[in-house]
C-alpha cells in the first residue's frame, strides 16, 4: 500500500491501484505462486498497472503548497507533504524509478528489469 501511495500520491488512487493489481495476481496466482520471487512479481504488476493508468488518464499536475512550517511546528510532516507534490510533478516513468529507488531501495538491475 505504501509503495502504491507514493506512486499515485492519494490514498483513494493507491487502493484503486493495489485492488486492481493484486485481482489481476489472483487471477494468476496458479503461475505466480511458482515463481522465486513473487514479491518483484507483484511490484511489477503493480509499476504496469500504474503505469498503463497514467497513459490512459494523462498527467495530472498538482501545485506544491507553502514550504513554511505548519503551525504546529511539524518540520517532517511538511517535508514529507512537499516531497509527495514533487514526485506528483514527476511523469509517471520517472516517479516509478525514483520509488523504485528510495522507496523500495533496489538496485539498477531489478529497476531496469521492473
Amino acid at each position: 500500500m505504501r509503495f502504491c501511495s507514493v506512486l499515485t500520491g492519494t490514498r483513494a488512487d493507491a487502493e484503486d491501484l493495489l485492488q486492481e493489481s493484486l485481482a489481476r495476481c489472483f487471477v494468476r496466482w496458479h503461475k505466480i505462486s511458482g515463481v522465486e520471487f513473487v514479491e518483484a512479481y507483484v511490484r511489477r504488476v503493480i509499476v504496469t498497472q500504474h503505469a498503463g493508468a497514467s497513459r490512459r488518464r494523462g498527467f495530472r499536475f498538482t501545485a506544491l503548497t507553502d514550504d513554511q512550517p505548519s503551525p504546529d511546528g511539524n518540520v517532517d510532516l511538511d517535508l514529507r507533504e512537499a516531497l509527495r507534490a514533487a514526485l506528483q510533478r514527476l511523469p509517471p516513468r520517472q516517479r516509478i524509478v525514483m520509488v523504485l529507488t528510495y522507496l523500495e531501495d533496489l538496485p539498477d538491475s531489478d529497476i531496469a528489469s521492473t
